[in-house]
């Protein structure tokens, strides 16, 4: 997959390997063989790129591509690597962990679009300006040393809108870290309109048969046998879901995460209008550590989502530093599929609001149409919904068509569980606007992960 020559309608308008064909620009080539530092030749090409008019496609053919040192990338570019094998950015610097690349627009309307590389220790940052990344391949091989920055994420975003991007912002690639690192994948901050959508957060590379059905097809089809290769290749380790949040998705607006694959807690916070849809949550012990995080914000929906063995943690919390909102407004959680295995009954198993605090405004949280699939045929417990202390009652609208699978007809719903009072179902379901009661939960058959109460 390194020597791979992929057809000429495949390659763009720079290739890196022979920059300057007829040697008028004072370009160097990059060299593929992983051996020698590409930084300083890169790094000319990228600047040489953002002098030219329009968009300028910037092609890496199969190979290694060594950087020592952190790139700029400026104007309307698009990095493209390999159709058919494997274009690989990676540095050797096992003291920092993490080599990056930053982009600077130039223009109003200036963007990078990145597609079809692959990054082991790199990290991609974009401020201020609108960017795409689709069909990329994140890990971490290096073993770090102790002062590794393994809190920084693979891609960060910051201060960007993507409004008029009729493309989502992150889609399609994937995102690994073995048990030598636990940190983000993706850390979204003060945005709007970011679309993340079909990544794959953490995987079991010794068990990715299920990628030959028609979803590993739809994600990319050549992603299995690209992904066995480089495990064997690199001597990667087949557990790489070790995450403390795959997504860090704060102060953001008008966004969307929809139909990815996580293996690590989505940490979702001061959110303004945030669709979650779609998603296959699961693979990791069903506590505090793991589940879908959502706290202080308004406008959220999560629905439709396959939450296998973990829970769906709703809470307002107060923090050091930037304030957040004190509230949690117009909230809904709807036609969720929760699988409950290792703790059925326990309340970060289910559904569960927390306000530790006192004088926080909880509003219009609505729960509607959420299956609970309880292990056994006859569950001990059917306690699913859990609304803490603190919480004004009045504002949870908790439907009667909340149930849990494999019951009699009629339904059977299940069991709510408040700390303070007591709270009725409402009968009958919720009026839900009709694009999420035409989406569809994804049940994939995927092979479970073996327990790691680490692996957050």
């Amino acid at each position: 997959y390194f020597n791979v020559n992929d057809p000429a309608s495949a390659r763009g308008d720079i290739d890196v390997t022979n920059p300057d064909p007829a040697n008028s620009n004072n370009l160097n080539a990059a060299d593929k063989t992983g051996q020698n530092d590409n930084t300083a030749a890169l790094q000319a090409i990228f600047n040489y790129a953002s002098q030219t008019s329009g968009t300028t496609v910037i092609y890496f053919p199969a190979g290694k591509y060594l950087i020592t040192s952190d790139l700029i990338i400026k104007g309307r570019v698009t990095l493209m690597g390999s159709v058919d094998g494997i274009s690989l950015f990676c540095t050797e610097s096992t003291s920092a962990l993490l080599t990056t690349i930053n982009y600077e627009g130039i223009a109003a309307h200036d963007y990078l679009d990145i597609d079809r590389l692959f990054f082991d220790g790199v990290q991609l940052e974009f401020e201020q300006d609108r960017v795409t990344i689709s069909h990329c391949v994140f890990f971490s091989n290096e073993n770090p040393s102790p002062h590794a920055r393994l809190h920084k994420s693979q891609v960060r975003i910051l201060d960007i809108d993507n409004s008029g991007v009729h493309r989502p912002a992150l889609s399609h690639s994937v995102f690994l870290r073995d048990e030598r690192g636990f940190g983000v994948a993706v850390d979204v901050q003060r945005s709007v309109t970011i679309e993340i959508e079909n990544n794959i957060f953490g995987l079991d590379l010794g068990r990715i048969d299920w990628m030959d059905n028609e979803l590993g097809t739809t994600y990319w089809p050549t992603l299995k046998l690209k992904l066995e290769f480089l495990k064997n290749e690199l001597n990667l380790r087949d557990d790489q879901g070790f995450w403390k949040s795959s997504i860090y998705h704060g102060f953001n607006r008008d966004s969307a995460i929809e139909k990815n694959i996580f293996n690590g807690s989505p940490n979702l916070f001061a959110f303004h209008n945030l669709n979650f849809t779609e998603n296959y949550v699961r693979g990791w012990d069903p506590d505090s550590s793991g589940g879908i995080k959502a706290r202080n914000g308004e406008g959220l929906v999560i629905a439709r989502n396959y939450v296998d063995d973990t829970g769906i943690l709703l809470y307002i919390h107060e923090r050091a530093g930037r304030p957040l909102p004190l509230f949690l407004k117009n909230v809904l959680v709807y036609g969720n599929h929760i699988v409950e295995r290792t703790d059925p009954g326990g309340r970060k198993s289910g559904i569960y609001y927390l306000e530790p605090h006192q004088d926080f405004t909880d509003e219009n949280l609505v729960y509607a149409g959420n299956v609970f699939e309880i292990e056994g045929a006859n569950p001990t417990s059917k306690d699913c919904i859990f609304i803490g202390k603190h919480a004004n009652l009045n504002q949870h609208h908790v439907y009667d068509d909340n149930i849990y699978e494999g019951c009699t007809t009629p339904p059977e719903h299940v069991n709510i569980k408040a700390a303070q009072g007591t709270l009725q179902f409402q009968s009958g379901s919720a009026t839900v606007p009709r694009d999420y009661v035409a989406m569809t939960v994804p049940r994939y058959n995927i092979a479970q992960y073996a327990p790691k109460s680490s692996s957050g």
